[in-house]
């Protein structure tokens, strides 16, 4: 029995080296009709450059070109007429850096610092009046669902009901073309600006800045801006 066993093991042995002779002898040819090829493409490559003149490659610099007189037989006439040579001039490569893109820095950071303090309650006034008449911002937590530790989760609609449209169902029931024509698109579905677009920045609420400056003694409060 053990010898029957042997003797299966070899034939699966034989089989899969045949399997393997048998893939192997089949891409031969392709292989080597594949050199032949690149061998044929290398040869006519060589022969090409032996027969081209050589070609110079110079740095990129300022440079002036003269292109060569053409001479052309004139149709009416016997005497040759002769095109003039055009010159043209080839620009240097302009050298770039990053602190050209820059814009321009004012030097005394109290004159930014006193001006963006002074409109940061003109800033947060105007953000505070584009939330309140795109959203409902009242309070209105659910009594049944809180998040985790028990942070209250706000309910009902929130965004506001364009001026002239009663209900929800009223809007529904136009149609999409009807609603642009009108402007009755509620703006509280379009984006949201940050509070100052043109400056940017990040913006930290309250108990986060007041965590960061308990643990570690930074002070995220921007003097230009609050938190929304």
């Amino acid at each position: 029995m053990p010898n029957v066993i042997k003797w299966k093991m070899v034939g699966r042995k034989l089989a899969v080296a045949g399997t393997f002779l048998s893939v192997l002898l089949l891409a031969m040819p392709q292989a080597q009709a594949q050199q032949k090829k690149s061998t044929g493409l290398l040869l006519r490559t060589a022969k090409s450059a032996a027969v081209a003149p050589a070609s110079t490659v110079t740095t990129p610099a300022p440079a002036t070109v003269t292109a060569t007189p053409i001479v052309t037989a004139a149709p009416a006439a016997s005497s040759e007429a002769v095109v003039p040579a055009a010159t043209v001039s080839v620009a240097a490569p302009m050298t770039t850096t990053m602190l050209d893109t820059q814009a321009p820095v004012d030097p005394d950071f109290q004159v930014v610092f006193h001006k963006m303090t002074a409109e940061k309650a003109a800033v947060n006034a105007t953000h505070a009046a584009l939330l309140a008449e795109r959203y409902d911002l009242s309070d209105q937590p659910s009594k049944d669902v809180t998040q985790s530790r028990g942070k209250p989760i706000q309910t009902g609609v929130r965004v506001k009901l364009p001026e002239g449209v009663d209900s929800w169902e009223i809007l529904a029931a136009m149609t999409p073309e009807e609603i642009r024509a009108k402007g009755l698109y509620p703006k509280g579905f379009m984006p949201l600006p940050f509070p100052n677009h043109p400056e940017g920045g990040m913006l930290f609420p309250q108990h986060h800045i007041n965590e960061i400056l308990r643990q570690e003694g930074r002070d995220l409060t921007r003097f230009d801006l609050d938190y929304d």
